[in-house]
């Protein structure tokens, strides 16, 4: 009996011109470098805000249980679980907590050049979009930041899912199937936003991506489809088993996760859209985007099969911003709050890739390559500036600390209260709600602070007024003011 044998890859098929275990390897270290290179600045900044109480659950954990911040009402164990080794692997040691940050966000941009790659099989237009989203400003938030690991773990489970479904879906091999169920896993069990990726998976399970046309029947899918639905179902199982209740992020009546705030939904969408094409709102960086975007169109390129390659991608940005459209808004001037696009960020990276390798492809353009440096080094421009800030934030919360310790040396007060403590600084955190667990972990003398412990100019000047009359007014009290030009604390 004659049996039908697997066609030979062509010249111009994608596994012809897949690129080799080297390349993949060179592409890794390349992008380490930019990452390193990038981040040099802030890779042992102090740390600022949440990162306080998640150290300080860590810190007193004995279990993996108490480690996983279930307590807390999480339920993001398997990043929970990094931070407590981190832990007992270096202690307070903040640059060993970037470190791994930095490496999960290496691995997240050679990812990004792997999906590039997949949507258009062309080794530069790969690069370019690996090189775009390890430069990425807004990704500064989620790097940079401790607290931002939950976002950069749960985008390495997404994208090792995602890459690995594409796959599955072409060529059907089991282990293309174990990617995706690993990702899964990686990315649910990292960040709750690990909820949304069924919806990529059914969107990209019925709509033929870019140049890779699924070689295997939707039905012949249905097994690996089965083993995604039953994790999910378990994921939501033990969920619901240990918070008690859905859990997440709460609104004014239950969690906003499972609300609809069109109006802020909209506002944030076109806030992301102006975010990932502009990054920082610098003028130069929409127009390099636009300049891209044209040269491009009005190139010697097929624009059908452009926007075949591309237009998947624009809608998973969009699925991406879903979890954080209900409940989140973005403040332009500072980019606060620009960790929620790092997962959208992903499918405009690669989208460019995309469009790059296209124009090399086609030598649609010749001014395209120097339209990609401006815009890399625009992006890196940006970069360093968010990071600069970052760094000075982290420097501003080791001084107050540092200040607070040595003031209280040799002191015998019960309660602190501050005007003026920095919340952030030029859009990076200083401390925000981790203060109170800074004080423990940092100043060795006890001392509360209490909800009411940040003062108003108005309460200030009472206190201020009653200390001078009565120096002995108040002796518990210890009341201070924070000089953020001078870096120092001063007394009424």
């Amino acid at each position: 009996m004659r049996m039908m044998a697997e066609p030979m890859p062509t010249a111009t098929s994608p596994e012809a011109n897949a690129p080799t275990r080297g390349e993949k390897a060179a592409l890794l270290a390349i992008l380490g470098t930019i990452v390193a290179v990038c981040y040099a600045q802030v890779a042992t900044s102090f740390f600022v805000a949440d990162d306080f109480d998640i150290l300080n659950i860590v810190r007193t954990a004995s279990t993996v249980r108490e480690a996983s911040g279930i307590a807390a009402g999480w339920f993001r164990p398997l990043t929970a679980i990094t931070y407590w080794w981190t832990y007992l692997a270096f202690g307070l040691e903040p640059a060993a907590f970037h470190t791994f940050d930095l490496v999960c966000h290496t691995v997240n941009a050679w990812l990004v050049a792997l999906l590039a790659w997949q949507i258009f099989p062309h080794r530069l237009g790969a690069a370019f979009a690996g090189v775009c989203f390890a430069m990425f400003p807004p990704a500064a938030e989620c790097v940079t930041w401790i607290a931002g690991r939950f976002d950069v773990l749960c985008v390495t489970g997404s994208l090792v899912c995602i890459t690995g479904w594409i796959d599955y879906r072409r060529i059907g091999s089991t282990g293309a199937l174990a990617r995706t169920l690993t990702g899964f896993v990686i990315g649910l069990s990292a960040k709750d936003t690990g909820m949304i990726l069924p919806a990529f998976l059914v969107f990209l399970w019925f709509v033929p991506v870019g140049s890779l046309r699924p070689r295997r029947s939707f039905r012949a899918m249905g097994p690996g489809c089965a083993v995604l639905l039953v994790l999910f179902g378990l994921y939501f199982a033990v969920r619901f088993s240990v918070l008690g209740s859905f859990g997440g992020y709460k609104g004014e009546s239950g969690s906003a996760h499972l609300q609809i705030d069109l109006p802020n939904a909209l506002r944030f969408v076109a806030d992301a859209t102006q975010s990932v094409l502009a990054p920082g709102t610098h003028l130069v960086q929409s127009l390099v985007t636009l300049a891209l975007v044209v040269s491009m169109w009005f190139g010697k390129i097929d624009r059908f099969k452009l926007a075949n390659r591309v237009w998947p991608l624009l809608v998973c940005f969009l699925i991406g911003l879903a979890p954080a459209a209900n409940s989140v808004s973005l403040i332009m001037q500072t980019g606060e709050g620009s960790r929620f696009l790092y997962l959208p960020a992903v499918f405009i990276c690669a989208a460019f890739g995309v469009v790059f390798g296209t124009g090399i492809a086609a030598q649609a353009s010749r001014g395209l390559v120097p339209v990609g440096v401006i815009l890399l080094a625009s992006y890196a421009f940006t970069l360093a500036q968010t990071n600069r800030h970052w760094r000075e934030a982290g420097d501003i919360s080791r001084e107050i600390l540092t200040q607070l310790d040595d003031m209280l040396e040799d002191q015998s007060f019960e309660y602190l209260f501050i005007r003026d403590l920095p919340d952030h600084h030029h859009g990076a955190f200083v401390f925000r709600n981790g203060f109170e667990n800074a004080l423990v972990m940092f100043v060795s003398t006890p001392i509360v602070f209490p909800e009411h412990g940040r003062i108003s100019q108005a309460d200030w000047d009472r206190y201020a007024a009653k200390r001078r009359a009565e120096p002995d007014v108040y002796p518990d009290v210890l009341l201070l003011r924070w000089m953020p030009d001078k870096h120092r604390f001063v007394t009424p």
